[in-house]
């Protein structure tokens, strides 16, 4: 059992906090207004939850094992982290939607926990790094923007191709044969 599942059921079997079962600690967060599923709860107690988890999560299970969101993120052994929201300055007025997305998702990116790579002995392609560097991929909305412009172009290329609709069903191409004895 990891430190965090230890600390997290010596918090749940404590007396003295008297936290109750999964499912009275889960409508503890919500009530407090965190939602946290009952099944949630549960795999955090048995070691199964996310080593990084998202931050309305640290938010429930402090409320509902009545310890504040900075012991668990110290059990977890994450990052402090500031309290509270961050405010941009106030030069941020002159962004524009598509800018202000675009920061929204390097704020992401930042704080998103760190994927660590493989061992080269250990995966099946290069590594970063190793001066074989894998090829990066096409940013998926940019992937299916290209496809539906091939589509687009592809529909259009085949709707020039079609007959005619006042041309029957039925009528086939004329006999090249016939033209060529003319």
């Amino acid at each position: 059992m990891g430190t965090f599942e230890k600390w997290l059921n010596d918090l749940k079997d404590d007396e003295k906090r008297a936290l109750g079962s999964i499912y009275v600690i889960a409508k503890r967060a919500t009530a407090a207004g965190h939602p946290i599923h009952p099944g949630t709860v549960a795999k955090y107690l048995k070691g199964e939850g996310a080593k990084e988890p998202p931050e309305h999560t640290i938010r429930a299970l402090a409320a509902g094992f009545k310890v504040t969101e900075q012991e668990v993120r110290d059990n977890l052994g994450m990052p402090q982290g500031e309290r509270g929201p961050w405010y941009p300055p106030e030069e941020s007025a002159r962004l524009n939607q598509d800018q202000r997305g675009a920061l929204d998702l390097l704020i992401k990116a930042i704080t998103r926990p760190v994927i660590k790579l493989l061992p080269a002995d250990e995966h099946e392609g290069d590594v970063v790094g190793t001066g074989n560097e894998v090829p990066p991929r096409v940013d998926t909305a940019q992937q299916v923007s290209e496809d539906k412009r091939r589509t687009r172009q592809a529909r259009s290329k085949s709707a020039r191709r079609r007959k005619p609709k006042d041309a029957p069903k039925d009528a086939s191409p004329p006999d090249e044969s016939e033209d060529a004895a003319i």
